[in-house]
């Protein structure tokens, strides 16, 4: 409950700051372009569209505008942007099929979004944008023409979505998707980028996760003693490969949201283990204080009627972990819950070492490098009878 409550409050102070934002964007909007609609007289009609689908929200800004500011001067880059918005309101929009337009608004200066509607399927979307950047582009540069300026200008392009979430207002999830695109437009140029991006908020808003689950066998008795569950991407794309999809999700900054949605998968489809135990595989920065979603996790368990003590938190390696005093707390913190701990790959390198060191496991999951072939190898069946001794210790 107290991380609900974090949140919720939390929420309440985000809320507060995006409206003192949107009125800052409002006002320096009005002051300089009042020609153009404002986003905050958008909300109304966006809030009626989101009742009906979800929205789309195309970004475009352009590049070195202080440039063409220099090159126009005061008076002819107002007019320069004037021109820019009424190209923008009457341009249609063809981006994976024709999109209806909801709006378009400036962001206080040469930052523009246009509302659409979503795309029925996005499977062509590195093209479709490409060919959108390229339209948008020409229209742009024959406004420079109209002005006699010779100069060639490019764009950055973002493209992000808005989904109905009753819990969250408008105004917030505008303000983020405003963050995500904006931040996306300027990092991720071109187009194939783009389309990966937009794959990986496809994959964890519509929970495209495919959990396996790898017995594990006590060499006691050759009974099952739990099961591993691994997680892939939609079959038939590069992100079936586990190793691909977590390095996309890395890449573009989505690393949290696709842990919750494994970690989800993975429990909602384990409710027959029984008495066994479930390795789930979880990123350090998952589990830190500073990870607002951290709570959901016991949440899920809850949900399918699991019991943490049968829940082995499998830790990897995809973060580095700086301060090991301070994550020994945050796993005390698991254990008092029930959990129990294992550390993945174990001997693969010296990380690894240190934590097995510092973090005391209940389980060890060896590197295969080290397993594969030790019956023929003294030196790996030496290295793992070491480790044998020092867990006993």
């Amino acid at each position: 409950m107290e991380a609900k409550i974090l949140s919720r409050n939390k929420s309440i102070n985000q809320n507060k700051s995006i409206g003192r934002i949107m009125n800052i964007v409002v006002k320096k909007f009005r002051r300089d372009m009042p020609a153009f609609t404002t986003l905050t007289l958008l909300l109304p009609e966006l809030e009626k569209a989101l009742e009906r689908h979800d929205l789309g929200v195309i970004y475009i800004d352009v590049q070195n505008y202080k440039k063409v500011e220099i090159l126009l001067g005061r008076e002819n880059s107002n007019r320069f942007l004037d021109k820019l918005g009424s190209v923008l309101h009457s341009i249609p929009i063809s981006f994976c099929g024709d999109r209806h337009k909801l709006g378009v608004c400036a962001l206080g200066g040469d930052d523009f979004l246009i509302f659409v509607d979503t795309p029925y399927n996005t499977i062509n979307f590195s093209e479709e944008f490409a060919k959108l950047k390229q339209l948008l582009e020409m229209k742009i540069n024959e406004v420079m023409s109209s002005l006699n300026i010779d100069y060639l200008i490019n764009i950055y392009l973002g493209y992000t979505e808005i989904h109905k979430n009753e819990g969250v207002r408008l105004e917030f999830q505008i303000f983020k998707a405003i963050k995500e695109v904006s931040f996306a437009a300027k990092k991720y140029g071109n187009a194939l980028d783009q389309a990966h991006q937009q794959l990986m908020r496809q994959i964890i808003l519509h929970k495209q996760i495919d959990s396996n689950y790898q017995p594990i066998i006590s060499m006691k008795d050759g009974n099952i003693l739990g099961f591993e569950a691994l997680s892939k991407g939609p079959r038939g794309t590069i992100y079936e490969n586990p190793l691909a999809l977590f390095k996309a999700a890395q890449k573009y900054q989505c690393s949290i949201d696709l842990e919750l949605t494994c970690l989800e998968a993975a429990i909602s489809s384990a409710r027959d283990i029984r008495d066994r135990y479930l390795f789930l595989n979880v990123d350090p920065a998952f589990l830190s204080p500073a990870n607002s979603k951290r709570g959901y996790l016991q949440e899920i368990i809850r949900k399918h009627e699991l019991s943490s003590s049968n829940i082995v938190l499998e830790i990897t390696e995809r973060t580095e972990i700086n301060d090991y005093s301070v994550f020994r707390n945050i796993l005390a913190f698991y254990r008092s819950k029930g959990f129990k701990i294992a550390i993945d790959d174990a001997g693969a390198g010296y990380s690894s070492l240190q934590a097995i060191a510092e973090l005391n496991p209940d389980f060890l999951k060896m590197d295969m490098s080290l397993v594969r072939d030790v019956d023929k190898n003294a030196a790996k069946k030496a290295l793992l009878e070491t480790f044998l001794s020092l867990l006993k210790k």
